[in-house]
C-alpha cells in the first residue's frame, strides 16, 4: 500500500512524494541536495513514485522524516 512521506532537502526544500516504499526504506534513504538528485536516485534505482505533491497542500496527518 503506498503511504505518503515529507523528505527535506538538504537546500531546504521538502519533497512531499507517494511511494510503496516502507519506513524502514525511507530512513535508509541518502540526504538529497536537491530535486535533481531525489530524481534521479529513484530512476536510477527503478523505484516507482506514484505521485509528488506540493507543500502547501499537506496536513499535519503526513508522515515526516
Amino acid at each position: 500500500m503506498a503511504n505518503t512521506y515529507k523528505l527535506p532537502l538538504k537546500n531546504g526544500e521538502i519533497i512531499v512524494f507517494t511511494s510503496d516504499m516502507n519506513e524502514q526504506e525511507i530512513h535508509g534513504l541518502p540526504q538529497f541536495a536537491n530535486q535533481h538528485e531525489f530524481f534521479g536516485f529513484f530512476k536510477e534505482k527503478g523505484i516507482i513514485l506514484h505521485g509528488i505533491l506540493n507543500p502547501p497542500l499537506i496536513d499535519g496527518d503526513k508522515k515526516e522524516y
